[in-house]
């Protein structure tokens, strides 16, 4: 966060409203839990540009954080074997094909 937002100031803007977002969420759904679902499946959050703060925190912040899960190993949470990256290799037959955690 502290990286984005040297390189970016507005990137503090985006966390605040983020933070609200997931609070009124929250509040409004009963859970953390639903308030995320939200956020990760609301069709009106998808949107370019955005022009709502559910699609901001959606396509600047949570998007973002999601993307460094995987890329820092999320894969592995899958069950994936080749999960240290986006490219494990060569998806060719008789070989383990990248991120399939089912032969």
């Amino acid at each position: 966060m502290a990286n984005r937002i040297a390189l970016m100031p507005l990137y503090s803007d985006y966390y605040n409203i983020a933070k609200r977002v997931v609070d009124e969420l929250t509040e409004q759904l009963g859970s953390e839990e639903a308030a995320y679902q939200e956020i990760f499946t609301n069709k009106d959050a998808l949107g370019t540009p955005p022009t709502t703060p559910l699609a901001l925190t959606r396509q600047s912040v949570a998007n973002e954080f999601l993307t460094l899960y995987m890329a820092l190993g999320g894969f592995n949470s899958f069950g994936a074997l080749n999960w240290p990256g986006y490219f494990g290799g060569a998806n060719v037959p008789g070989g383990k094909a990248p991120y399939r955690p089912m032969e």
